[in-house]
């Protein structure tokens, strides 16, 4: 079984460049994973950063159905965050 710290030094894993290191708007550089696979055209990539805690809080909690009025008193009880 491997640590999280033999994982990040896999010399494999290093020489197939699976760790990739992108710079987030509001965090600063972070280290990625890349695809674990192969495609033969287009390869899939980095797209989108990571999102902050709660920064799609009301976004998906609508997409569940909740009213705005809803999604207000679940973060205002702290059982939510919103960025």
């Amino acid at each position: 079984m491997n640590s999280l710290a033999d994982i990040v030094a896999d010399p494999h894993l290093a020489a197939i460049g699976y760790f990739r290191e992108v710079e987030h708007p509001t965090e600063g550089r972070l280290r990625t994973i890349g695809v674990p696979s192969e495609w033969s055209e287009s390869q899939p990539g980095y797209r989108r950063h990571a999102p902050r805690l709660g920064e799609h809080t009301r976004e998906v909690l609508r997409e569940a159905g909740l009213t705005d009025e809803g999604i207000d008193k679940l973060i205002s009880e702290g059982a939510a965050r919103a960025a």
